[in-house]
Protein backbone atom coordinates (compact mmCIF):
# COMPACT_ATOMS: atom_id res chain seq x y z
CA UNK A 1 0.00 0.00 0.00
CA UNK A 2 1.24 3.50 -0.81
CA UNK A 3 2.31 5.88 1.92
CA UNK A 4 -0.19 8.68 2.42
CA UNK A 5 2.28 11.52 1.95
CA UNK A 6 5.94 12.31 1.33
CA UNK A 7 7.72 15.63 1.76
CA UNK A 8 10.41 16.65 -0.73
CA UNK A 9 13.30 18.13 1.22
CA UNK A 10 16.35 17.57 -0.99
CA UNK A 11 17.53 19.72 -3.88
CA UNK A 12 17.96 16.60 -6.00
CA UNK A 13 14.30 15.65 -5.59
CA UNK A 14 13.22 19.25 -6.13
CA UNK A 15 15.13 19.40 -9.42
CA UNK A 16 13.53 16.15 -10.56
CA UNK A 17 10.04 17.51 -9.88
CA UNK A 18 10.75 20.78 -11.67
CA UNK A 19 10.08 18.92 -14.94
CA UNK A 20 6.31 19.11 -15.65
CA UNK A 21 6.48 15.83 -17.59
CA UNK A 22 7.41 14.00 -14.41
CA UNK A 23 4.35 15.41 -12.67
CA UNK A 24 2.21 13.90 -15.43
CA UNK A 25 3.98 10.55 -15.08
CA UNK A 26 3.48 10.46 -11.30
CA UNK A 27 -0.23 11.20 -11.69
CA UNK A 28 -0.64 8.28 -14.09
CA UNK A 29 0.54 5.82 -11.40
CA UNK A 30 -1.40 7.04 -8.37
CA UNK A 31 -4.37 4.68 -8.68
CA UNK A 32 -2.49 1.58 -9.84
CA UNK A 33 0.99 0.44 -10.77
CA UNK A 34 1.88 0.80 -14.46
CA UNK A 35 4.75 -0.04 -16.76
CA UNK A 36 6.63 2.58 -18.72
CA UNK A 37 4.94 1.30 -21.89
CA UNK A 38 1.48 1.74 -20.38
CA UNK A 39 2.26 5.32 -19.35
CA UNK A 40 3.83 6.07 -22.74
CA UNK A 41 0.66 4.86 -24.51
CA UNK A 42 -1.58 6.98 -22.28
CA UNK A 43 0.52 10.12 -22.71
CA UNK A 44 1.24 9.36 -26.38
CA UNK A 45 4.97 9.82 -25.80
CA UNK A 46 7.84 7.58 -26.93
CA UNK A 47 8.44 4.76 -24.42
CA UNK A 48 12.23 5.36 -24.12
CA UNK A 49 11.55 8.93 -22.92
CA UNK A 50 9.12 7.67 -20.24
CA UNK A 51 11.58 4.97 -19.15
CA UNK A 52 14.28 7.62 -18.76
CA UNK A 53 12.07 9.73 -16.48
CA UNK A 54 11.02 6.68 -14.45
CA UNK A 55 14.64 5.66 -13.87
CA UNK A 56 15.51 9.19 -12.74
CA UNK A 57 12.53 9.28 -10.37
CA UNK A 58 13.40 5.83 -9.01
CA UNK A 59 17.05 6.82 -8.49
CA UNK A 60 16.10 9.67 -6.14
CA UNK A 61 13.40 7.69 -4.33
CA UNK A 62 10.23 9.27 -5.72
CA UNK A 63 8.97 6.08 -7.42
CA UNK A 64 9.29 2.42 -6.53
CA UNK A 65 8.93 -0.83 -8.47
CA UNK A 66 5.81 -2.39 -6.95
CA UNK A 67 6.11 -5.68 -8.79
CA UNK A 68 7.56 -7.36 -11.86
CA UNK A 69 5.91 -9.69 -14.37
CA UNK A 70 7.46 -11.76 -17.12
CA UNK A 71 5.82 -11.59 -20.53
CA UNK A 72 7.25 -13.27 -23.63
CA UNK A 73 10.61 -13.58 -21.90
CA UNK A 74 10.71 -9.87 -21.00
CA UNK A 75 10.54 -8.71 -17.38
CA UNK A 76 8.04 -5.86 -17.04
CA UNK A 77 8.43 -3.41 -14.18
CA UNK A 78 5.31 -1.87 -12.63
CA UNK A 79 5.98 1.49 -10.99
CA UNK A 80 4.19 3.49 -8.28
CA UNK A 81 4.93 6.86 -6.64
CA UNK A 82 6.50 6.74 -3.18
CA UNK A 83 3.25 8.21 -1.79
CA UNK A 84 -0.21 9.30 -2.88
CA UNK A 85 0.63 12.92 -2.07
CA UNK A 86 4.07 14.40 -2.67
CA UNK A 87 4.59 17.78 -1.03
CA UNK A 88 7.41 20.24 -1.54
CA UNK A 89 9.02 21.58 1.64
CA UNK A 90 8.29 25.27 2.33
CA UNK A 91 12.06 25.76 2.14
CA UNK A 92 11.82 25.28 -1.64
CA UNK A 93 8.31 26.46 -2.42
CA UNK A 94 9.48 29.89 -3.65
CA UNK A 95 12.02 28.41 -6.05
CA UNK A 96 11.50 29.65 -9.62
CA UNK A 97 12.40 26.12 -10.80
CA UNK A 98 9.07 24.93 -9.40
CA UNK A 99 6.85 27.41 -11.27
CA UNK A 100 6.04 25.10 -14.20
CA UNK A 101 5.67 22.03 -11.99
CA UNK A 102 3.31 23.79 -9.60
CA UNK A 103 1.14 24.75 -12.57
CA UNK A 104 1.33 21.19 -13.88
CA UNK A 105 0.25 19.82 -10.50
CA UNK A 106 -2.98 21.82 -10.92
CA UNK A 107 -3.53 21.22 -14.64
CA UNK A 108 -2.85 17.47 -14.71
CA UNK A 109 -5.71 16.43 -12.39
CA UNK A 110 -8.01 18.78 -14.31
CA UNK A 111 -7.02 17.05 -17.55
CA UNK A 112 -7.64 13.66 -15.90
CA UNK A 113 -11.11 14.82 -14.81
CA UNK A 114 -11.98 16.04 -18.30
CA UNK A 115 -10.72 12.79 -19.80
CA UNK A 116 -12.95 10.76 -17.46
CA UNK A 117 -15.95 13.01 -18.16
CA UNK A 118 -15.52 12.42 -21.89
CA UNK A 119 -15.60 8.66 -21.29
CA UNK A 120 -18.65 8.61 -19.01
CA UNK A 121 -21.62 6.48 -19.95
CA UNK A 122 -24.37 9.04 -19.32
CA UNK A 123 -27.05 6.40 -19.88
CA UNK A 124 -25.95 4.60 -16.74
CA UNK A 125 -25.99 7.87 -14.81
CA UNK A 126 -29.56 8.56 -15.89
CA UNK A 127 -30.77 5.12 -14.77
CA UNK A 128 -30.56 6.18 -11.11
CA UNK A 129 -32.08 9.08 -9.23
CA UNK A 130 -29.69 12.00 -8.92
CA UNK A 131 -30.44 12.34 -5.20
CA UNK A 132 -29.17 8.78 -4.72
CA UNK A 133 -25.79 9.46 -6.29
CA UNK A 134 -22.74 11.55 -5.48
CA UNK A 135 -22.86 14.01 -8.37
CA UNK A 136 -21.57 17.46 -7.54
CA UNK A 137 -20.01 20.37 -9.36
CA UNK A 138 -18.98 23.41 -7.35
CA UNK A 139 -16.90 26.26 -8.69
CA UNK A 140 -16.98 29.59 -6.92
CA UNK A 141 -14.90 32.71 -6.35
CA UNK A 142 -14.60 33.32 -2.62
CA UNK A 143 -13.12 36.21 -0.66
CA UNK A 144 -11.38 34.71 2.39
CA UNK A 145 -9.11 35.94 5.12
CA UNK A 146 -5.90 33.98 5.79
CA UNK A 147 -7.53 32.33 8.81
CA UNK A 148 -10.64 31.42 6.83
CA UNK A 149 -8.58 30.02 3.94
CA UNK A 150 -6.67 27.79 6.37
CA UNK A 151 -9.95 26.68 7.95
CA UNK A 152 -11.28 25.66 4.52
CA UNK A 153 -8.02 23.84 3.80
CA UNK A 154 -8.36 21.88 7.04
CA UNK A 155 -11.95 20.94 6.13
CA UNK A 156 -10.73 19.75 2.72
CA UNK A 157 -8.12 17.61 4.48
CA UNK A 158 -10.72 16.14 6.84
CA UNK A 159 -13.03 15.33 3.93
CA UNK A 160 -10.18 13.81 1.92
CA UNK A 161 -9.24 11.59 4.87
CA UNK A 162 -12.86 10.45 5.26
CA UNK A 163 -13.12 9.59 1.55
CA UNK A 164 -9.80 7.74 1.67
CA UNK A 165 -10.93 5.79 4.74
CA UNK A 166 -14.21 4.76 3.07
CA UNK A 167 -12.42 3.82 -0.14
CA UNK A 168 -9.89 1.58 1.58
CA UNK A 169 -12.65 -0.19 3.51
CA UNK A 170 -14.85 -0.67 0.43
CA UNK A 171 -12.28 -1.53 -2.25
CA UNK A 172 -13.24 -5.25 -2.24
CA UNK A 173 -17.01 -4.62 -1.95
CA UNK A 174 -18.67 -5.29 -5.34
CA UNK A 175 -21.71 -3.20 -4.36
CA UNK A 176 -19.61 -0.03 -4.09
CA UNK A 177 -19.19 2.23 -7.12
CA UNK A 178 -15.94 3.94 -8.09
CA UNK A 179 -16.19 7.74 -7.93
CA UNK A 180 -13.90 10.49 -9.14
CA UNK A 181 -13.47 13.21 -6.51
CA UNK A 182 -11.35 16.33 -6.93
CA UNK A 183 -10.77 19.37 -4.74
CA UNK A 184 -9.01 22.45 -6.04
CA UNK A 185 -8.52 25.90 -4.56
CA UNK A 186 -5.92 28.61 -5.05
CA UNK A 187 -5.52 32.36 -4.52
CA UNK A 188 -6.18 34.32 -7.69
CA UNK A 189 -3.06 36.37 -8.39
CA UNK A 190 -3.43 37.36 -12.04
CA UNK A 191 -0.45 38.31 -14.18
CA UNK A 192 -0.11 42.02 -14.80
CA UNK A 193 -0.71 43.11 -18.37
CA UNK A 194 2.28 44.74 -20.00
CA UNK A 195 2.19 47.98 -21.94
CA UNK A 196 4.05 48.38 -25.24
CA UNK A 197 6.00 51.50 -26.24
CA UNK A 198 2.82 53.20 -27.44
CA UNK A 199 1.10 52.77 -24.09
CA UNK A 200 -1.20 50.04 -25.40
CA UNK A 201 -1.95 47.25 -22.92
CA UNK A 202 -1.24 43.76 -24.29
Amino acid sequence: MLNKSFKVESLEQLKALSDPMRIKILWKMVEKAKTGKMIADELQIAAPKIHYHLKELEKIGLVIIERTEEKNGIVQKFYRPIAKEIHVSKTFISSSEMDDSIMESFKTPLEESINLLNQLDTQQLMQKRFDEQLISNFAHSAFLSVAQALEVQNKFSELAEMIERYSEANIEDPTCIKHHVQFMAFPVFLKKKEEDNDGIIN
